[in-house]
């Protein structure tokens, strides 16, 4: 790969963390500043740094799940999956409510849009690097 390759793919995966991070820390604090007017609980530090803990390990588990996408579509999709389901039981173990379930279905519907257009996209990638393959060592 080229060096200029490799800054294009370093650039954009830092903007799409940034992205990503931006989105899984919003998500939350909005989340916890809601359930504080609808509770009256204090909304605070504790609530900031949860967000942004949240919002590093989202960010961080994406981009992860992105490459091993790119390895293998299946088991990268199945491990998203699984983790995304993991996730929504503990949040709704400690959480009941109607913005429980709403947080959980926009951050549900993100999950599953990220994981599914990094899967066709690489399932379309190797399907044409195939073709070219067999067009290139078996057509005469």
């Amino acid at each position: 790969m080229a060096e200029k390759e490799i800054n294009r793919k370093l650039r954009f995966f830092n903007v799409l963390g940034l992205i990503l991070f931006a989105i899984f820390f919003i998500i939350p604090l909005i989340f916890f500043l809601l359930l504080s007017f609808k509770t009256g609980s204090e909304f605070g530090l504790k609530e900031i740094s949860f967000s942004v803990v949240i919002s590093v390990l989202a960010t961080i588990f994406l981009l992860w799940t992105k490459t091993l996408i790119k390895r293998n579509p299946y088991l990268g999709s199945i491990i998203g999956l699984s983790v995304l389901g993991a996730t929504q039981y503990a949040l709704f173990f400690e959480y009941q409510g109607e913005l429980t379930i709403i947080f959980s279905i926009i951050v549900s519907i993100i999950v599953v849009l990220y994981l599914g257009i990094n899967f066709f996209k690489t399932l379309e990638h190797k399907s044409s690097k195939k073709e070219t393959y067999f067009e290139d060592n078996f057509s005469k």
